[in-house]
This record gives structure tokens, sequence and C-alpha cells, in this order.
């Protein structure tokens, strides 16, 4: 095949979606839009669907949705996979024949803010939510703006429904190892409601929050972990009248722990669950739950990452605010260079008392802390050794994590 040739095909097949990704159709939207999947609330099946694109549907995707009473749908669009990109158009009709009016241009997709649309950082999920009128009609068209196309997810929720419908484009099912498995959550009930995670401060009320939500259903024992960030979409199916525990670790905050129904806990206007979190005062301290280092060295583990980036999080939401990080230690003996570490950077190679490699941890906290932008004369360092262990004869690795910590008080 000739240079031209490949050219003229990848144009072929790239610019119908840059027409379409302006509001424009081809020819293919009228069939797609002709053979919508159906959704009506109240939902008649409440199950969770699978549908699959066809030949005809690879660069769009249409549900034709209708309501029997007015009420607001929240909605979550995201690809299956991280290739994957798409847009939503949202159409509303009397009962008119919308595919027609569309592929001749005669009808335009509502707006983003009347739909009040909003997207993560990284472009991948799409919020918006829908004032449905059930004397109205609406058509979603989930348009594929990338080459490569995986298929999708379109979560939606009412005061009383939810359903999630997952559209696996036909290509991906033929291959394993790109369609995508379904997500692990917890078990589910008769009545599901999709719960909107949210996370508040108490007294502010402000949600610029980093964290980690835990829960629990008490009746398997069975959990699901979540790594809330407010700039991103968090859902989470849960069984309407279930017991659950829910768990909480936020720096900067009380630990929030309770047995509560979610679905009890919810706004009553909407599916927001929301969780709010008392703030720690001056003068309070808090434990790094996840920050560890190997052993007899001051080299961070990588999953203390996470833990770390929640408490860059709390720091550039309190400008005011100054810590000091304190070091500890498992014991106050002399710690020997461990030489299968020999050809490693000089973290790893430590020698010396307790109490110094307890001040090269906290040492190492706030180099890590400055380089995510935090000033350094808002942190202060102190190296503890083994003064003041948690459990005075730790035999055990969990006893031993206790005492191995790093605190954070507030200044």
């Amino acid at each position: 095949m000739s240079k031209w040739l490949k050219i003229g095909l990848l144009f072929f097949v790239i610019s119908p979606l840059g027409v379409k990704a302006q509001g424009f159709v081809n020819e293919n939207s009228f069939f797609e839009c002709d053979q919508a999947f159906e959704i009506t609330f109240p939902l008649s099946v409440k199950n969770d669907q699978t549908v699959f694109y066809q030949y005809e549907e690879q660069f769009a995707f249409w549900y034709r949705f209708k309501t029997d009473v007015d009420q607001e749908i929240q909605l979550e669009l995201a690809p299956l996979d991280s290739n994957s990109r798409y847009a939503v158009f949202v159409y509303e009709t009397s009962g008119e024949n919308l595919c027609s009016q569309v592929f001749n241009g005669k009808v335009k997709p509502l707006k983003d803010a009347l739909l009040n649309k909003q997207m993560t950082l990284s472009g991948l999920i799409t919020h918006f939510n829908l004032q449905a009128k059930k004397s109205k009609e609406y058509y979603f068209c989930v348009l594929t703006t990338s080459v490569y196309n995986c298929g999708h997810q379109l979560a939606m929720a009412s005061n009383t429904d939810s359903l999630v419908v997952k559209a696996v484009h036909i290509p991906c099912v033929l291959d394993e190892d790109v369609l995508v498995e379904k997500e692990k959550g917890l078990p589910l009930g008769a009545n599901n409601l999709l719960a909107l995670l949210k996370l508040k401060d108490q007294s502010s009320g402000a949600n610029n929050i980093k964290a980690e939500i835990v829960i629990k259903d008490l009746e398997n024992n069975k959990e699901v972990k979540v790594d809330y960030d407010s700039i991103k979409v968090k859902t989470l199916l849960v069984a309407e009248g279930k017991k659950y525990s829910v768990s909480c670790l936020a720096p900067g905050y009380q630990r929030f722990s309770h047995e509560i129904v979610v679905s009890e806990y919810m706004k009553s206007d909407s599916s927001d669950f929301i969780i709010y979190l008392n703030p720690l005062k001056q003068g309070d301290m808090f434990l790094m739950n996840h920050i560890y280092f190997h052993p007899n060295t001051y080299a961070l583990k990588k999953k203390a990452n996470k833990e770390l980036d929640y408490l860059v999080n709390f720091l550039q939401n309190n400008l005011d605010l100054k810590i000091e990080l304190s070091g500890h230690t498992n014991g106050s003996g002399k710690i020997r260079r461990n030489k299968s570490y020999k050809n490693r950077s000089e973290q790893w190679t430590f020698e010396g008392t307790s109490k110094k490699l307890s001040m090269l941890r906290a040492d190492e906290i706030k180099r890590k802390l400055v380089k995510k932008g935090i000033d350094e004369g808002r942190i202060y360092t102190k190296g503890c050794g083994g003064d003041n262990m948690i459990i005075k004869e730790a035999k055990d690795l969990e006893a031993i994590k206790k005492n191995i910590r790093v605190e954070v008080k507030l200044m």
C-alpha cells in the first residue's frame, strides 16, 4: 500500500469523528439514533445491563430516555478503558422524529451549563444532571472522540431508581486482554441505589478533600476501598436498608468510623452520600497510617505516596497551618548497614542510632512534601527514636509497625 493511500484511509476514518465532535452527524448517525437503547423511569427491570455496539455504531451509541414523572436524573459517563475517549450530547424532544431533525441539523443538543456538565481532571469521566420532564423524551448520543473504541459505561440515578449500562464494542469482546472486567463492588440486594460519594469539612463546608474511604457490608464482611478525590466523581451501588460500616482516613481530620444505613444517610432530594469530617485543631496530632519505610532505612515504600498526596492536599487548602513531623522507631538500639543494599542510594545504606534514623525519616517526608510544592518553612521535624513506643515489647510485625510510625502535629 502506498504512503498516500495510507494517509487517505487514515483521514477517511478520523474525519467523521472530527466533524461529529463539533455537534454534526454523518450518514451512520441516522441509523444509530433510530435504533437507540430505550430506558424508562421508573425501571421495570432493576438489573444492570450489558449491550453491544453494532457495526453501524462504530462512531456513536444512542440512548432514548423518558420518565413518568418530572425529576432530576444524575448521570455519569466513563470509558471502559483508558485509551477510549467519549463526548456525550443530550437532545430534548416532544415526540417528533428527533433522528430526522438531528440528521438535518434542525435541532441542537442541550447546552452544558443547563446540564451542569462536569468532567474529571483527566477528562475521562463526564458527570451531568438532567431535569427530566414527563412530557418530553431525551436522546443521549455517546460520541467516540478517539480512534480506539472499546466501549463505555453510563450510570444513572434518581431518587428511587438506579441503572448502570455497559456498552461494549464488539472487537473488544473478541480480545479478552482488551475487554475490561466488571469492577468489584459490594453484594447487592433487591432495591439498589447509586450513591454519589462526597466528603465535606464539618466547619467550613469545603469539599476539596482527598481521603481513603472503606465501606464494608456487615452482613458478609465484604468491603470496598475508595481512593476519594473531590475532583473526580465516585459512585457506589449499595442496597437500600442494608447496614454498612463506613470509615474515612483524611489527614488533618478526625477519623470517621460509624455503622450506618447508607441509604438513610443520603440527602433526601438527591443521591449524594455525604460524610462530614471534623477538622483537627491547633496542637492536635494524627498518625500517617500508611507511611512505611523499608527496615532499617529511611527509604519510603511506594504505597506511602497516596497518603502523602492526602497530606499535601490538606496543607494546600490550609495555608495558615504549619506542621511538625516526628519520626519513631521500634526500639533504641544501634542500626548496622544492610550489606544487601550496598549498591543503592544513601537512604538504603543507613548506619547509626535509632534517634538519628527517626530524624532522617521525618526529614525524608519533609523533602517529599517540599518537592510536591509545600513551603519548607511550614514544616518542622524531630526524631524521637524509640523513646515513645506504643507497644513496649513488640514481637510481631503488626506491633512493630505501630512503633515505626510518623506523627503529624498541627501548629
